[in-house]
């Protein structure tokens, strides 16, 4: 019986000590001892041959902080580290031999992309591609403003960094559907194929819109675009020129359609669905294009007596005013914004094949539109 008990006590023990051992994790990191680079910013000076990479580091705990220690904190929401490199690596391990804490690319959620470097956007992708911490859904953005100037934008209310446009712009983009969205998977695949225009939303700031107390506030939005064609830079887009894209594009649901008579505002018809298709048709000279566009939208305002007829026609000549100003900018430009090769390439390939050889452009064909619009209710309460 005690043989017995005295072995039960010895398992007692090897069982304590063995849990003791195994209790514990080794690697285990706090997450206020990580420094978390949530933006990269890349900018390039062709004269010395050197990038610039800008990280911001964001305090994890302002991202869900409670009201009491918002109103008590008066340490900085995020840094901003700065380095140089003859690439974007060297400038990435350059900045680490400097920082305080481990870093982590993890939670990576925003590249911005000064003007200057985006011809150097091939050299740059690599960079992103070689970190496995780095993610595809990261967003990619472009801008002309140095980017410290981002980094360092107004908030609403001392809200966190994160809630800024360049880590989601959903909401901006969706009051202006023109505006392309881009995250790294989405720029790549289109950068990478040579039958796509691919786009980068063009990010701009002002202090024109806002105040707070009184004192101009700086709040960073989309407005236009940078444009790619072969893995190369080919320009900037302006806001204007991209308008009609909206209509293929975007969902235009609650979008606005001006309707103008003799150059007086007149009423506006509100968006319920859109439906476009764009479809290529082969013939002598390359072939053309012909876009079908089905709008629903109800009546938003009437500022002048207008019938119902009337209406929608003045509605389908403003809609068509935006697509024909696009594809005029894209026959002009030769930047296909509507990816019209792509019909060509995909659904009638021995014709793209023979309109190359002949060096035909494919976004310098003959368009036709067709565009209805109807009005499905006049907005009034019974």
């Amino acid at each position: 019986m005690r043989e017995k008990l005295r072995r039960i006590l010895l398992s007692g023990v090897c069982l304590v000590i063995l849990s003791t051992m195994l209790s514990a994790c080794w690697d285990e990191v706090t997450i206020q001892d990580v420094n978390y680079v949530t933006a990269l910013g890349v900018d390039y000076d062709a004269q010395s041959e050197q990038f610039t990479l800008y990280v911001q580091l964001i305090d994890m705990s302002t991202v869900a902080k409670s009201e009491a220690n918002s109103a008590t904190s008066n340490a900085p929401a995020s840094f901003t580290g700065i380095a140089k490199g003859h690439t974007v690596y060297l400038a990435m391990q350059d900045l680490l031999n400097t920082i305080q804490e481990p870093p982590s690319l993890e939670q990576l959620m925003a590249v911005i992309v000064n003007e200057r470097a985006l011809s150097q956007m091939s050299d740059i992708l690599d960079a992103l591609n070689r970190n496995r911490a780095v993610r595809y859904t990261t967003q990619l953005t472009a801008t002309d403003i140095d980017i410290p100037e981002l980094f360092n934008a107004d908030r609403y209310f001392n809200k966190s960094p994160l809630m800024n446009v360049y880590y989601n712009p959903g909401y901006n983009v969706e009051k202006r559907p023109h505006s392309p969205i881009a995250d790294v998977q989405h720029f790549v695949r289109e950068y990478r194929n040579p039958t796509l225009t691919a786009l980068i939303p063009r990010m701009v700031m002002s202090d024109k819109h806002w105040l707070a107390e009184g004192k101009p506030a700086r709040f960073p939005y989309v407005e236009g675009a940078y444009a790619f064609k072969k893995g190369k830079w080919i320009g900037e887009i302006k806001d204007e020129e991209i308008r009609g894209m909206k209509w293929f594009k975007a969902s235009m649901l609650q979008s606005t359609i001006p309707i103008m008579k003799d150059g007086s505002y007149a009423a506006s018809l509100s968006v319920i669905s859109n439906k476009g298709q764009i479809k290529y048709v082969p013939g002598v000279n390359g072939g053309s294009y012909v876009f079908t566009l089905n709008v629903q939208s109800v009546v938003k305002e009437q500022m002048e007596k207008l019938g119902m007829r009337q209406m929608m026609q003045l509605a389908e000549k403003a809609v068509k005013d935006d697509l024909q100003r696009s594809i005029q900018y894209s026959a002009k430009k030769g930047i296909d914004l509507y990816n019209v090769e792509e019909q060509a390439y995909r659904y009638h390939h021995k014709s793209w094949v023979k309109a190359k050889a002949e060096g035909i452009e494919f976004e310098r064909l003959p368009v036709k539109m067709i565009v209805n619009v109807k009005i499905m209710s006049t907005g009034k309460l019974k």
